[in-house]
């Protein structure tokens, strides 16, 4: 496991002598890397974490170091964490950092720490760019037209990965949730994710959702929803098949990701209200909501239009 390959283990510095059951905390950091990333069940916002390598590796490299006092730990986090910027990039280092300072915040639970001295709260993350891109209208034709192409041919890799983008389109669900798609998960107009970003979560079909479900052919003892007939295995990734599809459809620098911006943008634009857009894309909070929820600026001169004119009323009323 990447855990006991990576992570050493060690105790946590300046351990507060208080009564914390055993049962709430573990003995080492390896125990504790092992439940919160690999096999264990963390509540809230943390459930979603995975061991990953690179990750393992940049925690143990900034705990190998002597923790004993918080100003050396702030110093020693400062460094870490420029030097992890400067070998990865800026959305992975703020990842590896809230793992941390979640892990630094069970040790004050636990009692390893004094309460209040998380370290990485002296440390600014790095600003985060928000990309508003949603396909348009005619940007939508051109890629049903290439995904219409791709189910009718003879691969049955393609004709998979226009299953997954048509569903992430239809859905605005997140890559992963479509991907790791089981047959138990189907549950007649919806799906029954088991997990997600946000943990188990219901994600409601539309009849072209559940269309193209019902057109996915179903084998014997397999509970995949996409496989690969080539390999004989589930189709775990469709990035290669994703690039091809983007340069079909003239849309070079669209992220499979824009697909589920798309979606809430759409929704917006056909006048559903934030909470409901939240809840169909299993949003937590309405602020995540808003950042997907674009509008064209079709809809903004329509929307300015109206204003204009209901006030321009009220005014020769008056």
């Amino acid at each position: 496991m990447v855990a006991r390959r990576v992570v050493p283990t060690r105790k946590w510095g300046m351990i507060q002598q208080r009564n914390v059951s055993v049962y709430a905390r573990p003995q080492d950091l390896q125990t504790f890397w092992l439940n919160i990333g690999h096999g264990g069940r963390p509540t809230g916002k943390h459930r979603r974490l995975k061991p990953m390598t690179a990750i393992a590796a940049s925690i143990s490299t900034m705990l190998s170091r002597d923790c004993s006092s918080t100003n050396s730990t702030k110093e020693h986090l400062t460094k870490w964490f420029a030097d992890l910027n400067n070998r990865t990039s800026p959305g992975a280092a703020n990842r590896t950092l809230e793992i941390l300072k979640h892990m630094f915040n069970k040790a004050e639970t636990w009692g390893y720490r004094l309460e209040n001295t998380n370290p990485c709260r002296a440390v600014r993350a790095n600003r985060r760019k928000h990309c508003e891109r949603f396909l348009t209208k005619e940007e939508l034709a051109s890629l049903g037209d290439v995904l219409e192409t791709m189910r009718i041919g003879p691969d049955s890799a393609r004709r998979g990965a226009a299953a997954v983008i048509s569903l992430l389109l239809l859905t605005g669900c997140r890559y992963r949730e479509i991907m790791d798609l089981q047959w138990p998960d189907v549950k007649g107009s919806r799906l029954k994710l088991r997990d997600s970003k946000t943990g188990p979560r219901t994600v409601w079909l539309g009849k072209p959702a559940r269309a193209i479900i019902d057109d996915l052919p179903r084998r014997p003892n397999n509970p995949w929803l996409f496989w690969n007939e080539r390999t004989r295995q589930r189709l775990k990734e469709i990035s290669h098949i994703w690039i091809k599809v983007r340069q079909e459809a003239g849309l070079d620098k669209l992220r499979i990701h824009d697909l589920r911006h798309t979606f809430a943008s759409h929704a917006a634009m056909n006048k559903e209200t934030l909470p409901m857009i939240g809840r169909l894309l299993g949003h937590a909070n309405h602020q995540s909501t808003a950042r997907y929820a674009h509008l064209d600026d079709e809809h903004l001169l329509g929307a300015a239009q109206r204003m204009g004119d209901a006030v321009e009323r009220l005014m020769v009323a008056a």
